[in-house]
């Protein structure tokens, strides 16, 4: 992907990569839990992930980024919908068809403008609005008729999209303030993706994502221990301080590379040597021959 503007957010990674560590705090527990549906847009790579009612949509950012393997270096935004018509029939079911009118963006800003949520087209920060405040009733949910859509937009020169509806609501025994993780599907290309080497990406839906990992590891991750990356054939989580093995290796392979080029210059170098040392040797008979007629020549 093309950097962004620097007013994005820096990104995370492994240690000395320069990356910031995110370290963001959990709400406290909840008992009224909401599914959502998350699906990359024009594929078939989704999650079903069961979210506490008072989860921000920061943290909702956060969990896309997780579960989709991607870095946080570029800008984003929630595009909030209403009135938008999903398809009706298997497989498509919780895919939206038409979009509806947006009537809110959730901006990639940390301000606190209340619990109110008025005003078509006003614009608030993603701290500020939480998933009970979308989805309030059963009628937002997705059912097959129109209902509210969440559109949300990574790096604005790109722009990978993520569909986000509600399929229902939970009440938990016991409070819980993890996001869970129930079902998933591939994953999008790497971010370093360049369509003219599409070939290299494999088949995106059949990316191995491991769910029990992923719902085990949400805490560390937002405490800023780990990281996660969509890789060739996988979305993977490593510790942060830990490179990935394909980057190593392709990092091996550049320095093989220019291990290559410089043996090749040193045989060059050496063969030119050899040469011109077999050319001296050639010269010197001749050399010794001319001197040798020369000393005649004077003797006479």
């Amino acid at each position: 992907m093309p950097s962004s503007p620097s007013t994005a957010s820096e990104g995370y990674g492994p240690t000395g990569t320069g990356l910031s560590k995110p370290v963001h705090e959990l709400p406290p527990p909840h008992q009224t839990q909401h599914v959502l549906y998350f699906r990359l847009a024009r594929s078939k790579i989704f999650r079903t992930i069961i979210v506490p009612s008072n989860y921000n949509f920061h943290l909702i950012h956060r969990l896309i980024q997780y579960t989709f393997g991607w870095s946080d270096s570029h800008l984003h935004k929630f595009d909030i919908h209403v009135g938008c018509e999903l398809y009706k029939s298997q497989p498509k079911k919780t895919w939206i068809k038409e979009w509806g009118k947006r009537i809110h963006t959730i901006l990639n800003k940390h301000c606190d403008f209340g619990e109110s949520f008025e005003g078509p087209g006003f614009e608030k920060g993603e701290t500020a609005v939480t998933v009970g405040n979308v989805w309030r009733k059963e009628a937002h949910w997705a059912s097959g008729e129109r209902i509210i859509g969440v559109q949300y937009e990574y790096d604005f020169g790109d722009s990978w999209h993520v569909e986000i509806t509600c399929t229902g609501q939970k009440t938990l025994k016991t409070p819980s303030n993890l996001a869970q993780i129930t079902k998933a599907k591939g994953g999008p290309p790497t971010e370093e993706w360049n369509p003219d080497d599409c070939e290299s990406e494999g088949d995106q839906e059949s990316k191995e994502v491991n769910i029990q990992r992923f719902n085990d590891s949400w805490a560390r991750y937002l405490k800023g221990e780990l990281w996660t990356k969509t890789r060739l054939y996988d979305v993977a989580i490593f510790e942060m301080d830990e490179q990935d093995d394909e980057d190593r290796q392709g990092s091996e392979e550049d320095e093989d590379d220019v291990s290559g080029e410089n043996d090749s210059e040193e045989v060059a170098e050496e063969a030119s040597t050899g040469e011109e040392r077999s050319a001296n040797k050639r010269a010197a008979p001749e050399d010794s021959a001319i001197e040798d007629s020369t000393k005649r020549a004077r003797h006479e």
